[in-house]
């Protein structure tokens, strides 16, 4: 799950895809924050005049992907790893997943947006001066779902996001428009998952 706010929901509409994501978004009317030794604290965006949302990252993401596949110069390749980046012919070398099969494709522009182990960016910093720092932070966590059964012997509310943290961990809960929750729990790799 995502929470997004006003700016971002401009950004959809922007991209085109707001009225076909907007059936799947759920608002919310704010957040509770638990934190050890107090009540929990509500905090409200409806003073602020600040909308927010709470939706399913895959549904934003497939109306992303579905609205850039309208552009005839985008196209989308799955199953597919990349080899190499040749900076000076301007090449990239795939190789597809299931059968193996290489092959060498011509490009004018590579972005490197596959994240914090980026293939991409080792390959655009081979034979050249770089100088920047990567820092990781030394926690984990696993998404918990709550079904809409579950949800009743919870004092949860579907017009709210939820947190809790303590010193060694971190609990957030999402609603989703089919009145379940989507959890997610980040604990330090160190008393992590292993150790439960």
């Amino acid at each position: 799950n995502i929470s997004f706010h006003n700016y971002t929901a401009d950004a959809f509409k922007k991209a085109g895809v707001w009225q076909e994501i907007k059936k799947e978004i759920l608002p919310l009317t704010g957040s509770i924050t638990k934190l050890p030794f107090y009540p929990p604290i509500y905090a409200s965006f409806k003073n602020i005049k600040l909308d927010y949302f709470s939706a399913r990252r895959e549904l934003l993401l497939e109306a992303l992907v579905h609205k850039a596949a309208e552009y005839p110069n985008v196209k989308f390749v799955f199953n597919t790893a990349l080899l190499h980046v040749n900076k000076m012919e301007k090449t990239i070398l795939l190789q597809q997943v299931n059968s193996g099969k290489i092959k060498t494709v011509k490009t004018d522009i590579v972005i490197g947006a596959d994240g914090v182990h980026s293939t991409v960016r080792a390959f655009l910093q081979q034979g050249q001066h770089t100088k920047h720092i990567q820092n990781q932070v030394g926690w984990e966590y696993k998404q918990i779902f709550f079904p809409e059964d579950r949800i009743h012997a919870l004092p949860l509310r579907f017009d709210r996001a939820y947190s809790s943290t303590r010193k060694q961990a971190i609990f957030v809960a999402l609603p989703n428009k089919d009145r379940t929750f989507n959890g997610m729990l980040a604990l330090p790799k160190s008393q992590g998952f292993d150790l439960l």
